[in-house]
């Protein structure tokens, strides 16, 4: 196989079997984070109805008045809805990359996984568009 060569470095198709399960790894985790990504938000919503006894309400019940582990679930939320954004991306840009240094059938596999994970990635935006019983407007409140 014919190897790149760019500012001294020489890039090769992976051959080892380790790099091509590390590449994997990353692909599952990009599919997982897809789909829990807006995970966050619900077990913020999950905190509050449990504590209030019904779901809350955007306006309503604002998620900065709570106290006790809705509060702090909420707080955890707002710090891992980007973190989630952010490793999901990783994981997506790392598996296009490998994708290209893996043997081809490693590298179909992987590139298969990345297609689903944007698939779970876009299904969460549908639901955060479609927001049954308003969980993101009362969250963003």
């Amino acid at each position: 196989m014919d190897s790149i060569v760019t500012q001294g470095h020489t890039l090769r198709p992976c051959a080892s079997l380790a790099c091509c399960k590390r590449c994997l790894v990353f692909a599952n985790f990009a599919i997982v984070a897809g789909f829990t990504i807006t995970a966050p938000v619900f077990l913020s919503w999950l905190a509050a109805s449990m504590q209030l006894g019904h779901s809350p309400l955007p306006a309503v019940d604002a998620p900065t008045r709570l106290n006790g582990l809705a509060a702090l679930v909420h707080d955890v939320s707002e710090f891992l809805l980007p973190a989630m954004f952010g490793l999901f991306f990783a994981a997506c840009s790392v598996t296009f990359m490998w994708g290209f240094f893996l043997p081809k059938r490693e590298s179909r596999r992987a590139f298969v996984r990345l297609v689903i994970s944007l698939l779970a990635f876009a299904c969460s935006l549908l639901l955060t568009y479609w927001d049954p019983g308003h969980v993101f407007k009362w969250w963003l409140n």
